[in-house]
């Protein structure tokens, strides 16, 4: 009676977890699997953005790419690795929400560990050096090297533990429950490539410049109040990100990994709200500084320095016209919203990094400029008179973002609100 009683225990206890891994093995809500993609069932991955570091982290694992882009949101949403310049190399989109630049090297080196790089494409952003230290969600175990190089000896049971936790954890069966009860719900979708965007064109684009700006400002308090004692000025100019940009640089040389450097572009509400947040200068600050120790290794490693584009400031795409608040209708061609760009704009950008000339595609001059202790100076000028030619041909979107200002100075606890 005993034994009978056991045995149907233990097997509706296998069955059961049979069950729950199998079920979250087809959901597959953070994309970690190849299980088939079902119309109305597991398509839509509506958690995907949250677990972003554990799915990439391991599709690098998996897919082993030669190449990668590496870089924030913008560069997760507009830069593809289907773009034609990338020739044989097979890449993959590592980009992640507010990377800063430890966790872009920590990846890195992690895509290069798991097999050597030959080619990577590093979008620098003003963010990329106020974070100093990773968010919750990054964890050093899913990597394959320490951050000295060395071999992770708890990487592979790290990988073992979180794949199961991934198949049989109650969090995980809650996703997949709310997968399937949310198709259709989300708008946007991550790629097998890595790269991930929005799914449809409609879009109300004022509404979201509006939102943007506002949670421009709110990130520009944030890293002032953090990085207080990094101004730009004096020997406290040095930011730790940047020490970790010189190593990355120092890998790539050592390695033969061929790097193309690039500063993102975004649209001309974003350096407006920059401006007004006074954190301009702090971001001609940063490019000097790039500038200054991309030569400084090349130097060292007696190598030509690595190309170091920059898309930022304004540029006939950049100032592109944003639809008026009652334009429900209006689509941009080249932006979602301040921040990020869309992927013909993408494209653009990897033509000029990657050196490739697309028949009937063609970027204005304007639009990226390889800087160069040479000429970051006259560079830097020039953004800023391009930053007053658009304030006076734009009256009245310098009065909307200083109005949007206005009402966050407003609505912050230090400035009265409630």
């Amino acid at each position: 009676m005993g034994k009978a009683y056991l045995k149907t225990y233990a097997t509706l206890l296998l069955t059961g977890i049979a069950f729950i891994s199998g079920f979250n093995w087809l959901i597959d809500p953070y994309s970690l699997y190849q299980s088939p993609r079902i119309s109305g069932l597991n398509v839509d991955k509506v958690e995907f953005l949250s677990h972003l570091r554990l799915t990439k982290a391991y599709q690098i694992s998996r897919i082993k790419p030669t190449a990668v882009i590496l870089g924030t949101s913008r560069s997760g949403r507009g830069l593809s690795p289907e773009h034609p310049g990338w020739g044989k190399e097979q890449c993959y989109n590592l980009a992640l929400p507010d990377l800063g630049m430890y966790e872009l090297l920590r990846h890195f080196q992690h895509a290069n560990a798991t097999r050597p790089l030959k080619l990577a494409v590093v979008a620098l952003d003003f963010r990329s050096f106020n974070i100093e230290k990773p968010g919750g969600a990054f964890s050093e175990s899913r990597l394959a090297v320490t951050a000295s190089g060395d071999a992770n000896t708890a990487y592979l049971g790290a990988r073992l533990t979180q794949q199961l936790s991934t198949l049989l954890s109650w969090d995980v069966l809650g996703s997949s429950v709310g997968t399937i009860r949310r198709q259709g719900w989300t708008k946007d979708a991550l790629f097998d490539d890595g790269r991930w965007d929005r799914t449809t064109e409609q879009f109300l684009h004022h509404k979201a410049f509006v939102a943007y700006t506002k949670s421009t400002l709110a990130r520009l308090d944030e890293y002032a109040t953090k990085n207080n004692e990094h101004a730009p000025s004096g020997a406290a100019a040095i930011h730790p990100s940047f020490n970790h940009y010189r190593t990355l640089l120092r890998m790539a040389y050592r390695d033969n990994i061929d790097l193309r450097l690039l500063i993102s572009p975004s649209h001309a509400w974003h350096w407006e709200a920059l401006r007004i947040k006074g954190a301009w200068s702090r971001f001609e600050h940063i490019k000097r500084m790039l500038v200054r120790i991309n030569a400084e290794e090349a130097e060292k490693a007696g190598k030509p320095a690595f190309a170091l584009w920059d898309f930022s400031g304004y540029n006939d795409l950049s100032v592109e016209e944003v639809p008026a608040p009652n334009d429900e209708k209006g689509r941009m061609r080249w932006f979602w919203e301040s921040v990020h760009y869309k992927k013909p704009l993408g494209d653009l950008v990897l033509d000029r990094v990657l050196d490739y000339h697309a028949t009937g595609r063609v970027a204005p001059q304007d639009f990226g400029v390889k800087i160069t202790p040479a000429n970051i100076e006259e560079h830097l000028n020039n953004l800023q008179k391009g930053q007053k030619e658009w304030e006076e041909a734009h009256p009245r979107d310098v009065a909307e973002i200083l109005h949007i200002s206005e009402e966050y100075e407003r609505s912050r606890p230090c400035c009265g609100a409630p």
